[in-house]
């Protein structure tokens, strides 16, 4: 997971340049009072999380456990706390003010998390069972309170993309729906209480050169996130081979769920990672070159 302010690689949200670029970082994200926060680094320092402060580019702490690539992290929204997920089927959970996890699950590929915006509940993604569990923060050592199976949800999309490929995990804003991104020809939106499909946001061109979470062919580097919600809930933001993509969630969809674009937005360079900044209004896409988006002023 990426969410950017500044350029990772240049100005921290501070004004000072936060010196990374040595590192082999595969996931970066930002805390609530220092950026970037928490990153996790690939193969070396036992697939080490690190936390970083920007006022003298130092790493403050490290947490160690994962014995295999970190895929995902996914902060809190109201708490010093994490969730990492790991290629080692573990689902960790952390307290920034410790570098000893709290809270450990073993799961099949957990590959993806995310917090619904309350702080309550969590998900975790699991591409290898084409599921989706849903987690109560304050009990997460029992089972699941529900699993939503994405095979049996998929509408139109092929049998393949209920089990590979997946990118993103993220709720709404509003908690009612769950983002599930894919590389394949559409992402799915879910309904967050039930996980029936919702749409499924058709993408008309080709995806992107990256693959999806916790795969490794060809040398590619994997996904870290082609989609992202807007801060109302309403719309969602993708990326692809060239253009970012824009579905209106209040539209209609057709008898077979399918949701085409309301908007596109050109541009010919690829966007693989894209993300919404609720603060400054603005949108960053990245993959080769990062690009900023503003919104018109005319429109």
């Amino acid at each position: 997971m990426i969410q950017l302010e500044r350029d990772c690689c240049g100005q921290a949200a501070n004004g000072k340049a936060a010196y990374i670029r040595r590192l082999a970082l595969t996931r970066l994200c930002r805390s609530a009072d220092q950026f970037p926060g928490p990153c996790s680094r690939r193969k070396t320092d036992k697939d080490a999380i690190r936390y970083l402060a920007t006022h003298d580019n130092s790493f403050i702490r490290y947490f160690e456990g994962h014995e295999g690539t970190v895929t995902n992290l996914a902060l809190h929204p109201g708490a010093d706390n994490f969730i990492s997920c790991s290629v080692d089927n573990t689902v960790r959970i952390w307290n920034i003010g410790t570098k000893q996890w709290t809270g450990k699950l073993f799961l099949n590929t957990p590959y993806l998390s995310a917090w619904d915006p309350s702080g309550n509940v969590f998900a975790v993604a699991s591409p290898g069972s084409g599921s989706i569990l849903l987690y109560d923060y304050r009990n997460y050592e029992k089972a699941p309170f529900s699993v939503f199976d994405v095979l049996k949800a998929r509408g139109p999309a092929d049998t393949e993309a209920s089990f590979r490929g997946w990118t993103k995990l993220e709720f709404s804003n509003d908690g009612k729906h769950i983002l599930l991104g894919s590389r394949g020809n559409g992402h799915f939106l879910l309904d967050s209480f039930d996980g029936s499909l919702k749409a499924y946001l058709k993408k008309p061109g080709a995806s992107t050169r990256r693959l999806g979470v916790g795969e490794m062919e060809g040398g590619n580097m994997e996904s870290s996130g082609e989609c992202c919600f807007a801060p109302d809930g309403r719309y969602v933001i993708s990326g692809g081979k060239s253009d970012l993509l824009v579905w209106d969630t209040l539209m209609t969809p057709g008898s077979d769920k399918v949701l085409e674009p309301a908007h596109v937005l050109e541009e010919k360079r690829e966007a693989a990672v894209v993300a919404y900044n609720p603060r400054y209004n603005m949108i960053a896409s990245a993959d080769q070159d990062l690009m900023f988006w503003l919104p018109d002023p005319t429109a």
